[in-house]
């Protein structure tokens, strides 16, 4: 496998694997808060039954307590029912009037529902909710980021990859550039260069490439000029030995 393709496809599972993990922490935030601003709701229902049954007690107006519960059934999928018990332990006003007067004990607890009620000077005023809709709320809620998240992670990641294609091409490109340079230069061209600009570690591996083969090619033109001086050393005192043999082999031939 090319070092192109290597470097493609770690970038690309490196990308994958982020965007993965953001989506999963993302998702998870999201639910939390869907499912903090469901129990805050509930709470603020709570809250605000409790505050007209205090100013019904207090000036003796009634404020619509009756009604409030009976609309917080109603608008709220989550709430099964609402209740104002007196310190009695009995039921004052409570979403279904049939249980109006009976025991706290006989109206609470429907099966797989839960409780959020306070005390107020001893009255009980709470309700009584459905978790499995919460959760499904929930659940929803999840599955709709999911799909709004997915959209933008597969668009960041489809950005990645062309970064990474684009950064492992240019890395490659200049890992080749010193690839066949040194070719060249084990092959007998000495005056082969490489020619990277950047402050990278492979610009200085360039930078350190060149002086290699800068140094060789003096060491070779030292060995050349050498070789040649030693040859014109020796031709001479040879070429005077043989013109003085020519010379002497002439005079002896003309006596």
């Amino acid at each position: 496998m090319r070092l192109a393709t290597r470097v493609f496809w770690l970038a690309t599972l490196m990308g994958l694997a982020i965007a993965v993990v953001a989506l999963g922490i993302a998702y998870r935030a999201d639910r939390n808060r869907e499912r903090a601003a469901l129990m805050a709701d509930l709470e603020t229902s709570v809250e605000r039954l409790a505050s007209i049954v205090l100013v019904t007690r207090a000036t003796g107006i009634d404020l619509g307590s009756q009604r409030y519960v009976s609309l917080l059934a109603r608008e709220h999928p989550t709430i099964c029912c609402a209740y104002v018990a007196s310190p009695r332990g009995r039921f004052l006003i409570h979403t279904h009037d049939r249980l109006a007067g009976r025991p706290v004990s006989e109206g609470l607890l429907h099966e797989g529902n839960q409780l959020l009620n306070r005390q107020v000077d001893g009255w009980g005023i709470g309700v009584e909710y459905r978790p499995a809709v919460i959760n499904d709320r929930v659940r929803r809620r999840g599955w709709a980021f999911l799909r709004r998240a997915g959209g933008l992670a597969a668009a960041a990641c489809a950005v990645w990859v062309g970064l990474a294609w684009l950064f492992g091409r240019d890395l490659v490109r200049r890992f080749e550039a010193i690839t066949v340079a040194a070719r060249k230069v084990s092959g007998g061209e000495l005056s082969t260069r490489v020619q990277l600009g950047g402050r990278d570690e492979l610009a200085d591996l360039a930078r350190d490439f060149n002086r290699m083969a800068g140094a060789l090619q003096e060491a070779e033109q030292r060995r050349h000029d050498f070789l040649a001086g030693v040859t014109h050393e020796m031709r001479s005192p040879l070429s005077a030995a043989i013109s003085t043999l020519e010379l002497m082999r002439e005079q002896g031939a003309g006596a």
